[in-house]
């Protein structure tokens, strides 16, 4: 496997791990370099639920006829997703490691830096 195809691989882990709840729902707020996804400090699970449904509605324009029944989806979805999320991250933390410990072989000090830059701004 070629260091492009690691670099990918690499890329689209972080983003899978990084983004979790938000990137399955389509949800994105603010810019691309605000942080996402489904974990907020001090966070409850019905603030977490309200806030990934208001950023849901919002970017897909929901009508308020639609909203109750997307806050639905979301709340019977939401524990399930959690749970799938805390089985699956040490795995890809794993991989992830691994990649880019096969990455640094490769790369430049230079480059190695930047892709530090690059994984910090996507967890």
């Amino acid at each position: 496997m070629g260091p492009k195809a690691l670099v990918a691989i690499a890329c689209l882990v972080n983003l899978l791990a990084g983004f979790g709840f938000g990137v399955t729902f389509g949800v994105r707020v603010g810019t691309r370099h605000e942080r996402h996804g489904l974990e907020r400090p001090g966070e409850t699970t019905d603030q977490k639920l309200d806030r990934l449904a208001s950023e849901l509605c919002e970017r897909l324009a929901v009508t308020p006829e639609q909203e109750p029944r997307v806050r639905a989806v979301l709340r019977a979805r939401l524990p399930r997703f959690e749970a799938l999320i805390s089985e699956v991250r040490p795995r890809l933390e794993a991989f992830k490691k691994d990649a880019f410990k096969d990455l640094e072989a490769v790369l430049t000090p230079a480059q190695v830096e930047k892709l530090r830059e690059l994984d910090e701004k996507h967890e």
